[in-house]
Parts: structure tokens; sequence; C-alpha cells
């Protein structure tokens, strides 16, 4: 079950890898448009969505088994390798770590956003209502949290569902 996880997850980790360098570039016209600000600042409002973003990935590449540790990923060799069960239960920890991720970058980008927003002055009037972009972040990251964190309670729902209807 444990070495099922660790090549999802390294598998995820070069997926947010890739999509970090593809973002890369729009971080790059980003700072090169920012105005009404220190260059300092608008590098770090820029690149800062794509640090935490391969911050995420190299998590997922190179600190797997530590990431499984404290998922409580158990060691177990006595369950079937294809028990449903056991894939559920890797799966929703997957799916919940994904979702996680995106939601941090996202959270991140549109935190960046909302910064800059509020450092210029022409978009002073749209600052107001502009900290609703972060909600759908918080959102993602909530319920990656909850995916992993609950992970028995929903495998346990799942399964008890699925076997009151065969």
């Amino acid at each position: 079950m444990r070495n099922i996880f660790l090549v999802a997850a390294k598998l995820i980790g070069i997926i947010q890898l890739l999509l970090a360098f593809g973002n890369s570039m729009q971080m790059t016209v980003f700072v090169l448009n920012v105005k009404n600000t220190t260059p300092y600042v608008a590098i770090i409002m820029g690149f800062a969505p794509l640090a935490v973003s391969i911050i995420l990935a190299w998590t997922l590449l190179f600190k797997t088994e530590r990431l499984a540790d404290w998922l409580n990923i158990s060691r177990d060799l006595e369950k079937p390798l294809l028990e449903n069960v056991s894939m559920l239960y890797i799966g929703t920890k997957l799916i919940g770590l994904y979702i996680m991720i995106g939601g941090v970058t996202q959270f991140s980008k549109s935190l960046c956003d909302l910064l800059r927003v509020k450092q210029d002055s022409i978009y002073s009037a749209v600052f107001q209502h502009s900290w609703l972009a972060i909600i759908p972040g918080l959102v993602q990251i909530t319920l990656g949290l909850l995916l992993l964190l609950w992970t028995n309670k929903i495998v346990v729902w799942i399964g008890c569902n699925r076997k009151t209807h065969e």
C-alpha cells in the first residue's frame, strides 16, 4: 500500500513541477508589467507562487517517505496489493494531497494579485471586493485537508454505502 502511494505521489510531484514551470511564463509577464511599486516587491509578488509550487513539487518528489509517515501510510505487507479498501485509502489520500497543493498554489497567486491591486492606486476602488479572490484557494486547501485527515472515515462511509447498494 505504501509503495503505491510513494509512486503516485512522485507522479503528482512531476505534474506539479511541470505546471510550476508552465506558470513561470505568466509570472515573468506579471513582473514586467507591474507599475507603481519597487522592483523587489514586484519580483517577490511575481515569483512567490512559483516558489510555493516548486517547494510542493520538491516535497512530493524527494520527501515522499516523510510525507507518507506524516499521513500515516502504513508499511503493511499482509494486505493484498490491489485490495479495494487499500486502493480507496491511497486514492483518497492522493486526491486530497493534489487538491490541497492546487489550493495552496491558487491561494498564493490570488494573495499576490491582491497585494498588487492594493499597492496600485488606480485600482483602490476594486480592492474592496478583490479579497474574495482568495476564497476558492482556501476552499481547495480545506477540502484537501479534510480528505487527508478524514481518509479512514471517508473510506468506511464509501465502503458501507457500496455494500448496502449491492
